[in-house]
Order: structure tokens, then sequence, then C-alpha cells
């Protein structure tokens, strides 16, 4: 009775470390890229640069993120998705490292650009679906939005370490980062996985597979329009409200929480849409909304 019980607790205690887990890697993934974009005018005037040349922040985030999903699924295919977590986020620490200790502008974009190749959440979802062996497929709901709402919250965070010094913030996500690595680390990875052998031949073969495929291309293209419409919108946000507006750094943090509100009211609409009047026009809506949010 007591061997049972002991099993019963420890099957408790294993989910609660991975729920905690989980939710902070999440949350930490959801604000990369962004954290940092109340402090950008100042870390433009501390390092004497043009305001172009710190408008590449994001842009470089961007870029960045896409170059990392070229390669984090074909080697979490081959090495398990925590082992590439663990590098994903390694990479994170040293992206706030170098932001920290940069010198002039063109050092800290490097930093920037290496936390957009830091993104890690498809890795997340593999993991969970591969290497652990329980469902968490509702809590992963749950994270998405909760991830989401902290996009603002951290940059309000970031506007109040401002106060101080710039450089804090990194500091932050350095020690974030850090723990991450830590919770990652310790994560639980069931027995009998199987992966595949890394073949660069196969690689290329799927690679190519994707851009011939026409329903696939299609999606693509919808895709990169949304992704633009965040670029645009991040990239050009902190210089339009805080030195033509005239706005503190604290007040333009807390505007973010309307595209979140957006964002989250999209997601809720969007299955209500599709299930009405099907996938495609549900997609030519979101387009419709999306072109009149630009004019």
């Amino acid at each position: 009775m007591y061997f049972q019980q002991g099993i019963v607790f420890m099957n408790l205690s294993k989910k609660a470390y991975v729920y905690a887990a989980l939710s902070i890697i999440t949350i930490a993934n959801y604000s990369l890229g962004t954290f940092f974009l109340p402090a950008l005018p100042d870390i433009c005037s501390y390092f004497n640069a043009s305001k172009y040349a710190a408008q590449l922040s994001y842009p470089l985030v961007t870029l960045g993120a896409s170059m990392a999903y070229l390669y984090i699924g074909v080697l979490s295919d081959s090495f398990g998705a925590k082992k590439i977590l663990l590098i994903q986020l390694s990479q994170l620490f040293l992206s706030c490292l170098i932001c920290y200790f940069s010198k002039n502008m063109f050092i800290f974009l490097i930093g920037i650009f290496m936390q957009g190749i830091s993104s890690y959440y498809a890795l997340i979802i593999r993991y969970c679906r591969v290497q652990l062996d329980f469902d968490v497929v509702q809590l992963l709901s749950i994270l998405a939005f909760v991830g989401k709402l902290f996009v603002p919250l951290n940059a309000l965070l970031s506007s109040y370490l401002l106060n101080f010094s710039w450089r804090y913030i990194f500091l932050l996500w350095m020690v974030i980062s850090a723990l991450c690595l830590v919770f990652i680390y310790f994560l639980p990875t069931k027995s009998g996985v199987t992966y595949e052998r890394l073949s660069f031949a196969g690689y290329v073969k799927d690679f190519r597979y994707f851009f011939t495929d026409i329903r696939f291309n299609r999606y693509l293209v919808i895709m990169v329009t949304f992704a633009s419409i965040y670029t645009v919108f991040y990239t050009l946000s902190p210089y339009i409200f805080i030195k033509d507006f005239g706005l503190t750094a604290k007040v333009y943090a807390s505007y973010l929480f309307i595209p979140t509100a957006g964002y989250l009211i999209g997601n809720i609409l969007t299955p209500i849409i599709k299930k009405r009047y099907g996938h495609s026009r549900c997609i030519f809506l979101s387009e419709c909304v999306a072109l009149g949010s630009i004019f």
C-alpha cells in the first residue's frame, strides 16, 4: 500500500515538475524578440547609432528564427527534441550575454540575431509528442494563450528596468535562459524512443518536396503575409510611439496589450468562423481584417 502511494506521489511530482518547466520555457519563448523593444530608442542613443540600424533588431530576430526552423526539426528527429532544446537555450543565454557586453550597435545586433536563432517553440511540441510519456496537449493550448499575455508584461518589466540601465534587461534574460536550461535538463524522457538517422540527402529531398507542393506554398504565402504584419509593427512601433508620439517606454509597453488582445480575440473567433464558413473563407476573412488594419 505504501509502495503504491509512493508511486502515485512520484507520478504527481513528475507531472507538477513538467507543468512548471513547460510553463516557464514556453512563456519565455513567446517574448523572444519583443522584451527589449521599449529600450530600443535608448539603446540606439547610447551607441549613438542611427534609428535605421536600431530598427533592424526585430527583422533580424525574425530572420534568425526562420533560419533556426531550417535545422531544429531535422536535428530533433535524429537526436531528440530535449537535446536540441538545450542547444537552443544555450544560444539564448549567449545572445543575451553578447547584448549585455556589446560596445557598439553592430555587436548588439549580432546578439539580437542570435536571439532569433535560439527560437524553440516547435521543439517543445516535438518533445511533448515524442519524448514525454503522458498527454499535455491541453496544457500547451493554455500555455500558448498565457505566453502571449506575457509579451506585453515582459515589455512592461523591461520599461521599469530601463530606469536603471538597459543592460539590466539582458541580465534578467540571462537569468531566465539559465533557469530554463536547468528545467530542460531535468525534464523526463520515456525510454524506447527511436530516432531517424541524420541524412543530408533525405533533408534535401524533403526540403524540395515542400517547396514544390502547391498546397504547401499557398499556405506558406499566407503565413508569411501575417508574419510580415507583425514584423512591420514591432520594427516601427518603438520609434512611432516613443519618438514620434513622445510617449514614455512604460506607456508604450502598456500599449502592447492592444495587439495582444487582438491576437487572443482572433484565436477565439477563428475556430468559430472556420466551423461555420470553412477553412478557406476563414483565411480570406482574416486577410481582409489584416488589410484593413494596415490602412
